[in-house]
């Protein structure tokens, strides 16, 4: 697994509109205060060439055409750099920071993000971690000569003689969870504000000040760390995972509690009790509107379920997409 990238993923407010060409603008001043090098931006749908920052700046504006943007913090496009993605989607807006090799950046370049209005969280993204968590296929850990015999399989639902086992990662925690409104995933460094934690997810502070050290970058933005690094079968992901389920948890309840004001397009939430097996288990479906496949005569919608049991253990999840 050579060429690792490690990812760095900043969280803005979910309401529409949030990263705007000024945002954008802190966003390349705070690059350009990175390492002291000059910044190089491209812009998608915007072919200016190598026109300045200013230009493009201007271009932006005019155009209104930020869907995507890409950031590098080097001349030379062959040679490893950090690159910034900006994405703008329906209801939340998040960016992605991918870094090579050895150049992920200190923690004062990340600060710098947060005094940005609208930011909600943050957090590094272990690469490796991430790998392992969403490797399927058997010949990934015999070619690392690593055990799998352990690990729940599950069918790849291909036709005979493409069938094949494969690793279930459906249960995985520490994976994204993704739709209009919150984009969330647990990792070593996390940056957040605390009001907007304390609104989506309550007991997010309590539960994570078990296993971390908090430091206040400011007076409602805090650093959490919750360990120096993450390698596979260690503590240290069962301690991920253990949070990650909680928060999972909370976030569904938080909107069961109408904690968030839900905006057009926002999911609706519910609770159901289903018995399986004799057991009282409580079904949280959240229903995500897919206004890409909207038409005059039908409607689309994604049902995201996950089910707990009596101990509050998630024992599924799953997605599925109905048409009306």
């Amino acid at each position: 697994m050579e060429n690792m990238k490690d990812q760095m993923v900043v969280v803005f407010s979910y309401q529409a509109g949030s990263i705007t060409p000024s945002v954008l603008a802190d966003l390349i001043e705070s690059g350009i205060g990175f390492e002291g090098k000059h910044l190089r931006s491209s812009f998608e749908k915007i072919k200016n060439g190598n026109c300045s920052i200013k230009n493009r700046l201007k271009a932006i504006r005019e155009s209104k055409c930020y869907d995507f943007c890409s950031f590098q913090l080097n001349e030379e496009k062959d040679k490893d750099c950090p690159s910034l993605f900006i994405h703008q989607r329906n209801t939340y807006d998040h960016l992605k920071m991918r870094f090579y090799g050895d150049q992920l950046p200190n923690c004062e370049f990340f600060n710098r993000l947060t005094s940005i209005e609208g930011f909600n969280f943050g957090y590094i993204e272990d690469y490796e971690f991430n790998y392992w968590k969403n490797a399927e296929r058997l010949c990934f850990y015999e070619m690392r000569g690593l055990p799998h015999h352990h690990l729940p399989k599950k069918s790849n639902g291909m036709p005979y003689p493409l069938e094949e086992d494969i690793v279930d990662i459906s249960l995985n925690f520490g994976r994204d969870i993704e739709y209009p409104g919150m984009l969330f995933a647990i990792a070593p460094t996390m940056w957040v504000n605390k009001s907007y934690m304390s609104n989506v997810c309550p007991s997010f502070l309590s539960n994570m000040s078990k296993f971390i050290d908090s430091k206040n970058i400011t007076e409602n933005i805090c650093c959490l760390k919750l360990c120096e690094d993450i390698k596979p079968n260690t503590a240290d992901i069962e301690k991920i995972e253990r949070i990650a389920k909680d928060i999972n948890f909370s976030v569904l309840e938080a909107k069961g509690k109408e904690l968030i004001k839900f905006a057009p397009g926002d999911p609706m939430f519910e609770i159901n009790y289903v018995d399986i097996k004799g057991e009282k288990c409580r079904e949280y479906v959240v229903w995500v509107d897919d206004q890409r496949k909207q038409t005059k005569k039908s409607k689309a919608k994604t049902k995201l379920v996950n089910l707990f049991n009596s101990k509050g253990d998630r024992v599924n999840a799953y997605s599925e997409e109905i048409v009306k």
